[in-house]
């Protein structure tokens, strides 16, 4: 399996767009096995062939399955900083993970969380683990993320 890239991104895409069309793709690669290692791999190999931004370099992802959430982060060399990418609804996952993501877009809209309610511990354990070494300038993704 190949993470599925968007035939429109190429070294001159916007780049929170093309980190935000991808998240959803970077997940199903996740619940089919893949390593950040493998994503990493396929990342350096779609910018050879110029089809991703040219100054954003991946360097780590997440995956909380227990809340049905996942996280990309990007370094983009021109500024130093992070942009973190996270998914959304994604029945793309398969029908349990689809039916939790629901269920999270339920909860959401009826209750306010901020990013420190336990639902996000997890996730912001990853957040906080790359702001020890980089410094986030922004967070783009889709509904539930």
């Amino acid at each position: 399996m190949k993470i599925k890239f968007d035939r429109h991104l190429n070294i001159n895409s916007e780049k929170t767009s093309s980190i935000s069309s991808l998240s959803y793709n970077i997940e199903n690669a996740l619940y089919n096995g893949y390593t950040n290692a493998d994503i990493k791999n396929e990342f350096l190999e779609i910018k050879v062939n110029k089809k991703f931004p040219s100054n954003l370099e991946f360097i780590d992802v997440f995956l909380d399955k227990d809340n049905s959430m996942s996280a990309s982060a990007f370094l983009d060399k021109n500024t130093g900083k992070v942009i973190v990418g996270f998914s959304g609804t994604n029945f793309g996952t398969g029908t349990l993970h689809g039916l939790q993501d629901v269920l999270a877009d339920k909860n959401i809209g009826t209750n306010i969380k901020s990013a420190y309610h336990p639902h996000n511990r997890n996730m912001q354990k990853f957040i906080d683990g790359i702001q020890k070494n980089y410094q986030i300038s922004t967070f783009t993704g889709h509904s539930l993320g």
